[in-house]
């Protein structure tokens, strides 16, 4: 094993995806991947967790939409890492920032650590998330968790994580990263990538569907079959584009606006 890149997203107070921090990322990973002495790369978050998601103060503004997007650009630019790179998750990892942890070819994960996929709470999706969970933790528990939006249990957080750490600090979480990107050979970074893996608990299909016909509103069951996608198309590009098209259909509706004005309200009324 040759050098191993640590890059940590330092944007105060919870690392949120804003259009400076995604740009800074994208040259760090495409830097490490390109620099011949590294062989691995562990990317994790400074200070209060790993991150929180998305940026609220740039929600409807252009930086929103500045390249490079988190799932149009990063996400794919990192899985087309030649080298393998894990993820060192402490703290709050949300939204956003579990898609991206979940886009890495490995996740070492604090024991406390606080993951969940919040969108639907706020009038929108966490479309990656919806094809990615349930691949690591099955069907039936992706959907009741992306549902929800709440935090995973421990049980889900063993099953998302390829080694968990009974250490809640940011130093010791990046240590066991770097230890198991020594200890663990990954020959081919795309071999370990999430979006190949099958979709886990298939056998619980029948009940997802149910859950979906049982939503209570529009944003929980948008939710749900964006979840079932995963499961019911061909491939994950093929699900994704499924909960892109339900996404879009959801997102103009009153009921998500009035999540999402709620919400900035909610946030920028604390600030």
């Amino acid at each position: 094993m040759g050098a191993i890149a640590v890059i940590a997203m330092t944007h105060p107070p919870v690392n949120a995806f804003g259009a400076q921090l995604r740009t800074e990322l994208f040259a760090a990973i495409s830097a490490a991947d390109d620099a011949p002495d590294i062989d691995a790369i562990v990317l994790h978050g400074s200070g209060r967790g790993f991150s929180a998601g998305g940026d609220i103060t740039e929600f409807n503004t252009p930086a929103a939409a500045a390249w490079p997007g988190l799932s149009s650009d990063l996400h794919p630019r990192m899985e087309a890492c030649r080298k393998p790179v894990i993820a060192a998750v402490h703290g709050l990892c949300m939204g956003g920032g579990l898609e991206t942890a979940m886009v890495c070819h490995a996740r070492v994960v604090a024991f406390d650590a606080a993951l969940a996929l919040p969108e639907v709470r706020v009038g929108a999706l966490a479309l990656s998330g919806t094809q990615r969970l349930p691949r690591l933790i099955g069907l039936e528990p992706a959907a009741t968790w992306i549902a929800n939006g709440d935090r995973l249990p421990l049980a889900c957080v063993r099953a998302l994580a390829d080694r968990v750490v009974d250490d809640s600090g940011e130093a010791a979480v990046v240590s066991a990263a770097m230890d198991f990107a020594r200890d663990r050979s990954i020959a081919m970074p795309s071999g370990s990538l999430v979006r190949h893996r099958p979709v886990l608990g298939l056998d619980r299909l029948n009940a997802v569907r149910e859950m979906a016909e049982m939503a209570p509103d529009g944003g929980v069951r948008c939710a749900l079959l964006a979840v079932l996608a995963a499961a019911e198309e061909a491939d994950f590009e093929g699900g994704l584009a499924r909960a892109r098209a339900l996404y879009e259909g959801w997102i103009r509706s009153p009921d998500a606006m009035a999540l999402q004005r709620a919400f900035i309200d909610r946030k920028t009324s604390r600030t």
